[in-house]
């Protein structure tokens, strides 16, 4: 009679992601038409800043995170979302999307560059 021997194999562990998360401190500031009978403009602003958490920034283009940001951003301001993803999708009104980066090792991006993606 043959012995059979239990042959175990344990896969190796997925690497961690070389990229921390990062953490967005977001404000935002829309500007919508006025449901008037005269022509003008609505402003709409966060109240404050809020956060939004990149959980794996690699794996995410610009175009995601346009979306992931209009979501988050319809979560703290009612139909803040909708208005911002209905400006990605037609291309109008046009969004101006400003990044700074408060790292020394990154002058690039520090709020006084002016950096558009």
């Amino acid at each position: 009679m043959m012995e059979q021997s239990m042959v175990t194999y344990t896969a190796p562990k997925a690497p961690k992601t070389t990229f921390p998360q990062i953490t967005c401190n977001t404000t935002f500031r829309i500007f919508c038409p006025k449901d008037t009978a005269m022509p003008g403009w609505t402003q709409i602003n966060s109240l404050k800043s809020f956060e939004i958490i990149l959980e794996n920034p690699e794996s995410i283009g610009f175009e995601l995170f346009q979306d992931y940001v209009a979501i988050k951003c319809g979560e703290v301001f009612e139909n803040a979302g909708k208005l911002m993803r209905s400006a990605i999708l037609t291309g109008s009104l046009h969004i101006n999307w400003n990044l700074y980066i408060v790292s020394p090792p990154h002058p690039d991006f520090k709020k006084g560059a002016h950096y558009h993606p």
